[in-house]
């Protein structure tokens, strides 16, 4: 089970203020979760983050698919606005990747490893 204070601690660290978290445990995607929620939602221009422990359709770059076992890997997606809290779409994944492994490692004291981001 993910710890959603741990996380939004580190989430916390990118900039973001109060971070709305939505955790699945089974979802078929958070990136799908993600656009329902902003279709929605429009008049929400807040960060939203949805995490789930494991994904029935998750799916990466130019539509392939990846597998998402619970227990496996952490699947998460940022909803936020370029013109919201200094946004800056280069560096927001690499950064969440860095600090959700630096959290891991200090509550498992093991060794963590980040996959090339997939969108």
């Amino acid at each position: 089970m993910l710890n959603k204070e741990k996380i939004e601690e580190n989430i916390k660290k990118l900039g973001y203020v109060s971070p709305k978290i939505i955790h699945y445990a089974t979802i078929d995607s958070t990136n799908t979760r993600a656009k329902e929620y902003a279709k929605d939602n429009p008049e929400n221009r807040s960060p939203v983050v949805f995490i789930a422990d494991e994904q029935t359709a998750g799916r990466g770059r130019r539509g392939r698919s990846f597998v998402s076992r619970a227990g496996a890997g952490i699947y998460i997606s940022i909803l936020d606005y370029p013109d919201s809290n200094g946004f800056d779409a280069t560096k927001v994944t690499a950064e969440a990747a860095v600090n959700l492994a630096g959290a891991i490692e200090s509550l498992c004291q093991c060794e963590i490893k980040i996959k090339w981001v997939n969108d």
